[in-house]
């Protein structure tokens, strides 16, 4: 099921890539659940879709201030991704 887009956006530079400056826009993603766990007002970056990830169903970008968040094991051989809340869960987003 898409994602709706958050009520409020701002027109943004959101980074620059190999191709040059990417602009877009921001917003607060309302809820995430990760396992057990529940982030809110997560800062989400939206990209137009000519920039983003050609992936079906890529609506936004949540980034490094989630992922900031947990300690992280990548298992390549199995496809996993391992997630465990670490000292800055607890953090408001900015």
């Amino acid at each position: 099921q898409p994602f709706s887009m958050p009520d409020s956006l701002t027109f943004a530079n959101l980074g620059t890539g190999l191709s040059g400056d990417i602009f877009g826009q921001y917003g607060r993603t309302s809820r995430l659940r990760v396992a057990e766990h529940d982030l809110h007002d997560i800062r989400t970056a939206f990209a137009p879709a000519a920039v983003r990830s050609k992936q079906q169903g890529a609506d936004g970008i949540l980034g490094n201030d989630l992922m900031r968040r947990f300690n992280t094991v990548y298992d390549y051989p199995h496809s996993r991704l391992f997630l465990k809340p670490n000292q800055t869960f607890g953090v408001p987003f900015d």
